[in-house]
């Protein structure tokens, strides 16, 4: 979970990459691309709301086969943290931070250029969430890295 452009997609590919690297099987649940494949539209809470409920059902579907999933989406609802926790088996939550003006450096979205609405963090409210574990997408971070903290806790080494 993080902001938009906070680089969960990057680093949530180089985690699946490595996680199959030592033979775990697993599903990337990218929130961008399923929104498109699935023509989940819209960005207001409501829409968000739906989207969230989806990736969940999705994951939890995919958990039952004995498949790992990484979801990449921006969350940070306290709503679908509860849902998940009692959803989906060993349901872990990461959230990858930068400070605001990294991430609207880095990621030139048009929402931050444009001053647009329906943005998370900006005009709508992130919830108080309980992480199992925090990373700083920091100037000097390296992607591998920030993937293999989550290896770690996750005691995939």
């Amino acid at each position: 979970m993080g902001l938009a452009g906070v680089g969960k997609t990057t680093v949530a590919r180089e985690l699946v990459d490595k996680l199959r690297i030592v033979g775990t099987p697993v599903v990337w649940i990218d929130g961008d691309e399923i929104r498109k494949r699935f023509s989940l539209i819209g960005h207001d809470r409501k829409a968000r709301d739906e989207a969230g409920l989806f990736y969940l059902r999705l994951a939890d579907l995919l958990s039952d086969n004995g498949i790992n999933v990484v979801i990449s989406s921006i969350g940070m609802s306290k709503k679908f943290e509860t849902i998940g926790k009692n959803m989906v088996k060993n349901y872990f939550q990461v959230l990858l931070t930068a400070e605001l003006d990294l991430v609207k450096e880095r990621s030139r979205r048009e929402f931050y250029l444009n001053g647009d609405t329906n943005v998370v963090g900006i005009d709508l409210a992130i919830d108080d969430l309980q992480y199992d574990l925090i990373i700083q997408n920091g100037e000097l971070a390296e992607i591998s890295n920030l993937a293999s903290q989550i290896m770690e806790r996750l005691d995939l080494k």
